[in-house]
């Protein structure tokens, strides 16, 4: 979520059209909507929805494809534990 939120700050406008091309098999991870979505949140900053139903690794996977989409390369994110 705050990924999305920092990513869509730093993006604008064009973070919009670009998550929204961010999808899984059998399912949308980021929508106008949250209909069809297990556990939609919006994401701050945005009319976007993002869907939070999904494990740890989901999550990095879900962010990877955001940068791509964004034009940034995967290593510029990282998780780290404090």
């Amino acid at each position: 979520m705050h990924s999305c939120a920092a990513l869509a700050a730093h993006h604008g406008a064009s973070f919009a059209d670009a998550a929204c091309t961010v999808n899984g098999r059998t399912r949308q991870y980021v929508a106008a909507s949250p209909d069809g979505m297990n556990s939609p949140a919006r994401i701050p900053g945005t009319e976007l929805w993002v869907e939070t139903n999904q494990s740890a690794h989901s999550a990095v996977q879900v962010v990877h494809k955001l940068l791509s989409a964004l034009g940034h390369a995967p290593g510029e994110f990282a998780v780290s534990f404090a």
